[in-house]
């Protein structure tokens, strides 16, 4: 297993969790799947981002941390 550093950039991305992978879905469409076991850390520096109650479970369950940055991109 390896863990990887998720990070969030772009504005009005939906974070989820489904049948075992966490999916980030943009608002143009676009989406990115990865098994939720390789995620370790969730960085999120844009606006208007949602997160599903799944999504902030599974990564706390995994002993994973998100880290929501401000307008000046600070966490």
């Amino acid at each position: 297993m390896s863990w990887h550093i998720l990070h969030v950039f772009k504005h009005g991305t939906l974070l989820a969790k489904e049948h075992g992978f966490i999916v980030c879905r943009g608002q143009d469409g676009t989406e990115l799947r990865r098994p939720h076991d390789d995620i370790r850390a969730v960085v999120i520096a844009a606006r208007g981002v949602t997160l599903t109650s799944n999504f902030v479970s599974a990564i706390l369950e995994t002993n994973g941390v998100i880290l929501y940055c401000n307008e000046s991109y600070r966490p």
